[in-house]
């Protein structure tokens, strides 16, 4: 639907953002529960839950990393 991709542009300039850097990878830090703090670097476009599983995900959808939730403390996203 050429009108939707359209009006998603329109919007993403509004916002001082192309469609390039919506698109673009971002890095998440996630942070392991014990025995020890364990710190990983993921490169991925989105995270999502998916059940018991924090899922990241690239451009194309796919998945790029999955935890157990039960062993995740934390995540956040961090500049590349």
């Amino acid at each position: 639907m050429p009108y939707e991709s359209e009006l998603r542009r329109s919007q993403l300039k509004k916002l001082g953002k192309s469609l390039v850097d919506w698109m673009a990878d971002r890095r998440f830090l996630v942070r392991f529960k014990l025995p020890q703090m364990i710190l990983q670097s993921v490169i991925a476009q989105t995270v999502q839950i998916q059940g018991d599983h924090l899922v990241f995900l690239d451009s194309e959808g796919k998945p790029v990393a999955m935890f157990v939730m039960t062993v995740v403390e934390s995540w956040s996203e961090s500049k590349l």
